[in-house]
C-alpha cells in the first residue's frame, strides 16, 4: 500500500488530455491541456507526492522535421 500510494495517491484515478496540432510544411505546432482527477487533498496526504507536480497543465511545442 505504501508503494502504491506513491504512484496512485488517491487510489483509482484518470488522466486526460486535450490538444490540437497545426502542421505548416516542415513545422508542427502543438498546444495541449492535460490533467488528472486526483484532488489536491489526496496529493497533500501522500508522503511521496509533491503539489508542485500535480494539477492541470498547458503545454506548447514547436517541432521541425527535415
Amino acid at each position: 500500500p505504501v508503494r502504491a500510494a506513491r504512484l496512485r495517491p488517491a487510489g483509482r484515478y484518470a488522466d486526460w488530455s486535450l490538444g490540437a496540432q497545426y502542421v505548416a510544411g516542415p513545422l508542427t505546432f502543438t498546444l495541449e491541456y492535460t490533467g488528472t482527477d486526483i484532488d489536491d487533498a489526496a496529493v497533500a496526504a501522500s508522503p511521496f507526492a509533491a503539489l508542485r507536480h500535480a494539477g492541470d497543465r498547458l503545454a506548447a511545442r514547436a517541432a521541425i522535421s527535415f
